[in-house]
């Protein structure tokens, strides 16, 4: 829709990461495809546990198999969208 009124968009890594605090699993999937990225970083998980959603977190650990470290739990936490469902699924992937 907004491509239909202002032409190509060119996306960034740095469009990722705010693509993945908006909690919005579409916006996330068409930078992620723009960019080209198919793998979930550090960073990118961080930003999701702090801001994102159930669903931008369940794709992000689909693009690869990513380690899930203490800072990425206590981001969670304190993430006010970050439902029990998705603690668990972070607390089942921890070391």
């Amino acid at each position: 829709m907004l491509e239909a009124r202002f032409g190509y968009l060119e996306f960034n890594e740095i469009h990722a990461h705010m693509a993945t605090g908006t909690g919005s699993l579409e916006i996330l999937r068409l930078v992620l495809d723009r960019c080209s990225i198919t793998e979930a970083t550090r960073s990118l998980l961080l930003q999701a546990a702090a801001r994102g959603s159930l669903a931008v977190m369940k794709h992000l650990l689909t693009l690869n198999h990513p380690g899930i470290f203490k800072e990425i739990l206590i981001e969670a936490s304190g993430n006010t969208q970050c439902t029990t469902d998705m603690l668990k699924r972070l607390w089942k992937l921890a070391p």
